[in-house]
């Protein structure tokens, strides 16, 4: 289940970061 969960949190991550880039955020 952790890792599931972990998982799930990079995807998170890896998602707010390209939609920050693709907003012209550093």
């Amino acid at each position: 289940m952790s890792d599931n969960k972990t998982e799930y949190s990079y995807y998170i991550k890896v998602k707010n970061e390209s939609a920050r880039k693709r907003l012209g955020f550093p």
